[in-house]
């Protein structure tokens, strides 16, 4: 005599039109494939990382001497002139560069807006959170090898910020003070 084993389903009570059964497939194709995604991007990054870094970490004491720059902000001119402005300000004695070739320092600067929390508003069974566009930005100061006896990019600042209050400072005006801040260091001004 054989016995019949029953399985507990925890959606057998779901009525097949039922949109919880259908946004659960989507959920699980969705982490899938960002799975999926992942590990792709961690075999590109292993394999780029198995040829080698096509940069060295630089001593933020490697800064003095140097007298030009230069800017990338991918296009984003308000960013690359403010960060000019601040540097030129600050540091007189260096100056920037229109080639990237000719350029002691490169300073790169990425900035983007993300979803962020501004406001709470509820009472003691409900709430709401209030969001809005927050600026965001990461960039990084390198040393140029040539004119040197490196023969890698030098990488001495890594910087990643976002802007949360009203008077807070842009992430790029963030970048450029810690930049003034160790060169000035690097090379004893005040």
């Amino acid at each position: 005599m054989s016995t019949l084993k029953i399985s507990y389903n925890p959606f057998c009570h779901l009525n097949p039109r039922d949109h919880y059964a259908e946004w659960w497939q989507r959920r699980m194709l969705q982490r899938v494939a960002a799975t999926m995604i992942g590990l792709i991007a961690l075999l590109f990054f292993l394999a780029g990382f198995a040829k080698g870094q096509n940069y060295e970490y630089a001593d933020p004491s490697e800064l003095k001497g140097l007298k030009t720059y230069w800017v990338d902000t991918s296009g984003d001119v308000k960013a690359r002139n403010k960060i000019v402005e601040i540097v030129k300000k600050e540091l007189p004695s260096l100056s920037i560069v229109d080639e990237i070739t000719s350029a002691q320092i490169r300073i790169a600067y990425l900035g983007q807006t993300e979803e962020g929390p501004t406001n709470i508003i509820g009472g003691s069974n409900r709430a709401s959170i209030e969001t809005e566009r927050l600026p965001v930005g990461a960039g990084m100061v390198w040393i140029d090898p040539r004119g040197t006896d490196k023969s890698k990019l030098r990488l001495v600042i890594s910087f990643c910020s976002r802007k949360d209050f009203l008077l807070e400072k842009q992430p790029y005006e963030k970048l450029t003070k810690e930049f003034v801040k160790v060169y000035k260091k690097a090379n004893g001004l005040k």
